[in-house]
């Protein structure tokens, strides 16, 4: 993948953003927005992994924001509200 992609997510009953992250090659830096600011989540670079959570949450719009530095190959990333 390269370039920027964005995530719309609405966390209502739910407060607690759950991910995990893993790259083979490349590097990548992941955002999120949820009070009309932009922070950073985690980044990754080649081989790299994450496993956290975020809390609280605000209920309204979630943006998950994912920008790449490059190409970056053999990549998972996962994302849910509980």
């Amino acid at each position: 993948m390269t370039g920027t992609y964005v995530f719309k997510m609405k966390p209502e009953s739910t407060n607690t953003l759950y991910y995990t992250a893993k790259l083979g090659s490349g590097s990548l830096k992941v955002y999120y927005d949820n009070d009309d600011e932009k922070k950073e989540l985690f980044t990754l670079h080649s081989c790299e992994s994450a496993d956290a959570s975020l809390t609280p949450l605000k209920s309204g719009t979630l943006y998950i924001i994912i920008e790449t530095d490059g190409k970056c190959e053999n990549g998972d990333l996962s994302f849910s509200l509980k």
